[in-house]
């Protein structure tokens, strides 16, 4: 009944945080449901479960305007105009998220409706320590890695982030049966990635909340890097 309507209508389909191929062909459905005009859009953030034949839209990182745009959009009511000082605290947000749509839309609705005194109250906190909830959408990506993996993102995260990618791997070949496929899963992830200049970076942001893995990891008396 249902792949029979939806074959004479033109629909859009959102999957959202797909996180294994076999739940988004379950999810989507056969092709033969759909007739033209069909679209179907899903986000991962792991690359590695799109066919190299689908159309990928890889999420980057906001230029300034487009971060205070999405930032105010979470942060304040529709229409509301922020006045001059509080304007001011935006941009600090915006400069500390430096672009990453997670942290501006975590963030912003934090600072819903709060006063100035919390305002600036939020800001000392967001400088001095990682938001509970933007950490743990990163531990989401982080749980989903094998243990391999997990140790090399923490080892680029504290200490090898800037490095040369052939000197990194050097090192990762001699502590890590299978780095190179470890390397692969990290990029496909989004998690790091390699630069034009052949080193391996990540986000400040998930550097800052790999380290705070690390530390609370200390805390609970497990083995530390720190």
């Amino acid at each position: 009944m249902i792949a029979r309507r939806l074959h004479f209508k033109k629909v859009v389909v959102v999957l959202d945080d797909i996180d294994h191929r076999d739940h988004l062909d379950y999810l989507a459905g056969n092709p033969n449901w759909y007739g033209n005009g069909i679209r179907i859009i899903a986000t991962t953030r792991d690359k590695h479960l799109i066919e190299t034949s689908d159309v990928i839209n890889e999420v980057t990182t906001l230029v300034d305007h487009q971060a205070i745009k999405l930032f105010n959009q979470y942060a304040f009511v529709k229409k509301e105009v922020p006045d001059e000082y509080v304007e001011k605290l935006s941009m600090e947000v915006v400069h500390h998220a430096k672009g990453l749509p997670l942290a501006l839309q975590v963030w912003g609705s934090l600072l819903h409706k709060r006063d100035i005194t919390e305002w600036r109250s939020a800001m000392e906190e967001m400088k001095n320590n990682s938001n509970s909830e933007d950490v743990e959408k990163l531990r989401i990506s982080y749980d989903r890695l094998e243990t391999i993996q997990r140790d090399i993102f923490l080892d680029i995260a504290c200490f090898l982030r800037e490095k040369d990618k052939d000197y990194i791997m050097k090192i990762l070949e001699r502590c890590y049966s299978g780095a190179n496929i470890g390397l692969r899963v990290l990029i496909d992830k989004s998690l790091v990635f390699i630069s034009i200049n052949n080193t391996i970076e990540m986000h400040d942001l998930i550097q800052e909340k790999g380290k705070y893995v690390v530390k609370m990891d200390k805390d609970s008396g497990e083995p530390s890097r720190i």
